[in-house]
């Protein structure tokens, strides 16, 4: 489902902060796939030049709507269980508004950092729905929060220093909550290793927990990590079923072998227990932020496709069957169309 993306040649390029040879796209999100049938996708546009906004298009191609229209970046809609609403990023806080882009709100006490981490790592906001679409989950200063829709009850979850990255604090980014149960999936970037089992510096792992158990933690246990360790996976994305997640790794293949130097952005699903990874696109191109229909039997993504050879950055929306197959092209425009998320009908 939000934020700043660099985009780099090599995970090793895109875990520094800031680099002349970066392109700077917006930020990331990850959302759950409400279950219902299958509505209107959202999804975050930029043109050449302009500044980000909201649309919705229906999952033919057409009925094209464009929801914002103002100076600041507005990026990452996520929408509500009931797909009645659509909580997004604008400039540095939070809203909502209905499907329809009318009665606009934003969100008191949101108000977040915009740190740069790399292509896959940045953070701050990043909003999700909770299952009963009275909350909302975010991340800000490399921690996790909650806060009802009106603002009121915040609550910091994690306990990670706030402030830019360091090499003494993990970064906990990209928190999605199940549509049907109390756990939570989200990105963690550990510090340098300081012991065997921890992965390299600037590894991140998907891990999920229940969101009890994840009060107040700053290091986790590998016990709940459900992707490779010491690659770089990013941006859940939660079946309406609650039992699958989908996600996104820029290394080949993404499996214990991975090396950083083999940057290529695929596609992959995994079992919330960590079982079953299979990776879903095999594309010289960058394949990125998957999110599950509401039905669970199609992905959403963005990809580059084919891959530039000029460094372009016209990403489009495409949407494939949930193993992979049958990928067919949503959005044509010289936009660059990204973050995408698909409404629940109930």
């Amino acid at each position: 489902m939000r934020k700043t993306i660099l985009l780099s040649a090599s995970m090793a390029a895109a875990l520094v902060l800031t680099s002349a040879a970066m392109l700077v796209v917006p930020k990331e999100q990850a959302t759950a796939a409400f279950p219902g049938n299958n509505g209107k996708i959202a999804f975050t546009s930029r043109p050449d030049g302009g500044t980000n906004e909201i649309y919705t298009i229906s999952t033919t191609g057409d009925n094209l709507r464009r929801l914002t229209h103002n100076t600041k970046s507005d990026k990452t809609p996520a929408w509500s269980p009931d797909g009645k609403k659509i909580v997004w990023e604008s400039d540095d806080s939070l809203y909502t508004m209905r499907a329809d882009g009318s009665n606009k709100k934003k969100i008191p006490h949101t108000v977040h950092g915009n740190y740069e981490i790399g292509r896959y790592g940045s953070y701050g906001g990043n909003p999700a729905f909770s299952p009963s679409g009275r909350k909302i989950i975010f991340d800000k200063d490399k921690n996790i929060y909650t806060i009802n829709t009106d603002g009121t009850k915040l609550t910091q979850i994690t306990n990670a220093h706030a402030g830019g990255r360091s090499k003494d604090d993990p970064i906990f980014v990209h928190p999605v909550w199940s549509p049907v149960s109390k756990q939570i999936a989200f990105s963690w970037l550990y510090p340098p290793p300081t012991e065997g089992s921890r992965p390299p510096d600037g590894a991140m792992e998907i891990h999920v927990m229940t969101l009890s158990n994840l009060v107040n933690k700053q290091f986790l246990n590998a016990g709940s990590r459900v992707t490779p360790a010491g690659v770089g996976v990013y941006r859940p994305d939660w079946s309406p079923d609650g039992k699958q997640l989908t996600y996104e790794c820029s290394e080949d293949p993404c499996d214990e072998s991975g090396s950083a130097s083999s940057y290529n952005p695929e596609i992959y699903k995994v079992n919330a227990d960590g079982t079953g990874n299979t990776r879903l696109t095999n594309d010289p191109a960058d394949d990125s932020y998957p999110a599950f229909s509401p039905t669970g039997s199609k992905i959403v993504f963005s990809s580059n496709r084919p891959a530039p050879s000029d460094g372009s950055t016209d990403y489009e929306l495409y949407i494939m069957d949930a193993d992979g197959n049958n990928v067919r092209q949503l959005t044509d425009n010289s936009a660059l169309d990204i973050l995408p998320d698909w409404q629940p009908i109930p």
